[in-house]
């Protein structure tokens, strides 16, 4: 449940961008750097959290950084300048950091003491979290009411949820194991570069998709009105869809023929997206890009999330640094890209590294997952 009231803050503060962005009066640029205080202020988390987590617990964690998420949503339709609005931003990014590495850990320890996959189902609920907090959002936006009603009354009902459920979350295991590794600055084993770059790869295609899916069908798909939100809608259903069935597929095929799985269909989505610029083939490729990043960083938290070598939190911290930080990069790097070699453009370096990380887990991903393998 955590991860759906995350996921409904998220899709709260999407919708209302437009009206925040009024509210403080200022450009396009001014926005980016509010996004890119948010992002600084969970990826410093993230560095420190398993510090943090080792004196809170991942319990206690979930349970404090939702005091800080709910102020800060409410302070924002009371600020009345950029930088009253990047300070907050930069405040509540440091607890949804703390947030995000703390419920990956928890989901973690769950996957351990249950004895089977279970993450995918997790990110799932986040996923369906974004969706019902844009859909709200949208009929709040389409009703009238205002950002200030929004932004209170939304953590006036999630706050006392989180303080709810926080009481169910599992005791975090004690390791006796005194060469455990409690930091991110260490030797990784080769597992865990694997797992940041599956993890990196696909959450630069969620950016794609998340910021120009809809210039895609805009300008080289050439449709109008509905239809040019039908990428993203297709891309987040099927991604939906994928994680809800994940967990079992992957109990199947194992989590080395799941990952291969997972990476052919996103390879075959950049390639469709690259190279056809139809309305059909175009839906068949924001799907099957949807179908296949859905579980590729749930898996990376989960497979991480079983190391014998890293506290489960510093290992989780390590994925959450490299695959939010694609995120928050991409776009940048996709718009230059684009600019210079058109739209489509963007899907060919990740083709290239689908490709890479197709081939490093074919040869190696036996080996390196096999020990961690569901």
């Amino acid at each position: 449940m955590v991860f759906f009231l995350l996921g409904f803050y998220v899709g709260n503060w999407t919708i209302r961008i437009p009206d925040i962005k009024a509210q403080v009066n200022t450009s396009y640029t001014g926005m980016g750097l509010n996004f890119m205080a948010f992002a600084a202020g969970a990826v410093i988390m993230m560095v420190i959290s398993s510090w943090v987590i080792r004196r809170l617990t991942t319990r206690g964690a979930i349970f404090y950084s939702a005091w800080f998420i709910a102020a800060g949503f409410i302070g924002i339709p009371f600020a009345g300048n950029l930088t009253v609005l990047v300070l907050l931003s930069f405040g509540t990014g440091l607890a949804i950091g703390l947030t995000e590495v703390a419920m990956n850990a928890q989901a973690s320890n769950l996957e351990l003491s249950h004895g089977r996959s279970m993450m995918s189902g997790f990110h799932a609920f986040f996923s369906l979290g974004i969706l019902l907090g844009a859909l709200c959002t949208s009929a709040a936006v389409e009703l009238g009411i205002s950002l200030t009603v929004n932004f209170i009354g939304v953590p006036l009902v999630l706050w006392p949820l989180t303080w709810f459920f926080s009481h169910y979350l599992i005791d975090d295991p004690t390791d006796a194991q005194s060469a455990i590794q409690r930091s991110i600055f260490f030797r990784w084993p080769a597992v865990i570069f694997l797992l940041v770059f599956i993890a990196m790869t696909s959450s630069l295609l969620e950016g794609a998709v998340d910021s120009w899916a809809a210039l895609y069908m805009q300008d080289i798909v050439a449709v109008s009105g509905f239809k040019v939100g039908l990428g993203a809608i297709v891309f987040n259903v099927f991604m939906v869809a994928g994680r809800l069935l994940g967990d079992r597929i992957r109990d199947v095929l194992g989590v080395q023929r799941f990952l291969l799985a997972q990476i052919l269909l996103t390879l075959v989505a950049c390639y469709i997206l690259f190279g056809y610029a139809e309305l059909w083939s175009s839906i068949v490729g924001f799907a099957l890009a949807g179908l296949g990043v859905s579980n590729l960083v749930p898996v990376a938290y989960s497979q991480a999330g079983k190391s014998t070598e890293i506290e489960t939190p510093v290992a989780v911290a390590i994925i959450s640094i490299f695959s939010y930080g694609a995120f928050m990069v991409a776009p940048g790097l996709e718009g230059m890209i684009a600019d210079r070699f058109g739209l489509p453009a963007i899907f060919l370096p990740l083709l290239a590294l689908l490709s890479v990380a197709l081939i490093t887990t074919y040869f190696f991903g036996a080996r390196w997952l096999g020990v961690r393998s569901s």
